[in-house]
């Protein structure tokens, strides 16, 4: 492993999608409180929900059952409304209530299809990939088996990750990306290379159990607002945590499954925070 090394990179590719989602907004495309059933074929039950509600997990869309994350894993998808299948027929929960919900993502995935009418691994490769500069990023492309350098702890060893194909997650995990790739990502963001500083104040505004659109947001010890998402399953653990106040991005990965690194990312943020390069100038 190294900065540059790809790893699967899991939930840190919803912060990615609802850049996408909010590219749209700017560019006059997607109305973040229109029906999504206006704006693409969605099963019936879907058709009044919002992209606002998928965006912050309120819009009653189920997340994975016990166990259901695997046999997921065992299916291949060429699209985002093929993945639908999986949860298509199940109830939906309360509306307006915090519900986390990878489902959720991989719905707004086909949504944001509809809305550009392009596909959406096209959209992420123009949109987030090439303007942050993301060198070594790519999609789960259907037929893939293992996590790229993706391991397995067994005790005190380790060995190669299972096998699982992970192209019917989309926009809720089917990144690959290195530390480099998803540091610059937060950058590019943070600078306004990839959304509009309106938008990027609405998805870090403060919202129910303090995840805005896309992105958990918080404060460091000193009470600087941060912008924070972590990602983790078979053969991959990621954070990326970024400084609102002056845009420093940080991430971290590693190739197996764990704990969440996003303590370890603010920990290096304060330290960055410190620093000469950082203090000296605007």
């Amino acid at each position: 492993m190294s900065a540059a090394t790809p790893i699967s990179a899991y939930s840190v590719n919803k912060a990615m999608t609802a850049t996408i989602a909010m590219s749209l907004v700017d560019a006059g495309r997607l109305d973040l409180d229109r029906p999504i059933g206006e704006i693409a074929t969605v099963p019936t039950q879907f058709a009044s929900l919002t992209a606002r509600e998928l965006l912050t997990h309120t819009a009653g869309v189920r997340h994975y059952r016990d166990g259901e994350w695997m046999s997921n894993a065992r299916r291949t998808c060429a699209a985002p409304s093929e993945a639908l299948a999986a949860f298509a027929e199940d109830p939906l929960g309360p509306r307006g209530e915090f519900q986390y919900s990878s489902f959720g993502y991989v719905l707004l995935s086909d949504v944001l299809e509809g809305a550009s009418g392009e596909r959406f691994n096209d959209l992420i490769a123009q949109r987030i990939f090439a303007p942050a500069a993301m060198a070594q990023a790519s999609m789960w492309q259907p037929g893939r088996r293992r996590p790229p350098n993706g391991q397995e702890r067994r005790g005190s060893r380790f060995r190669a990750a299972p096998e699982v194909d992970n192209s019917c997650k989309f926009g809720a995990g089917a990144v690959i990306a290195s530390a480099e790739d998803l540091a610059r990502f937060g950058a590019a963001l943070a600078a306004g290379r990839l959304v509009s500083e309106a938008s990027w104040r609405a998805m870090t505004a403060d919202a129910q159990n303090n995840y805005g659109l896309g992105w958990g947001v918080g404060t460091l010890e000193d009470s600087v607002p941060i912008a924070a998402h972590s990602g983790s399953a078979i053969g991959g653990t990621t954070a990326i945590v970024i400084d609102l106040q002056r845009g420093i991005s940080v991430a971290i990965t590693g190739n197996a499954e764990g704990p969440s690194l996003v303590a370890d990312a603010r920990a290096i943020l304060t330290l960055a925070r410190a620093a000469p390069e950082f203090t000296a100038a605007p």
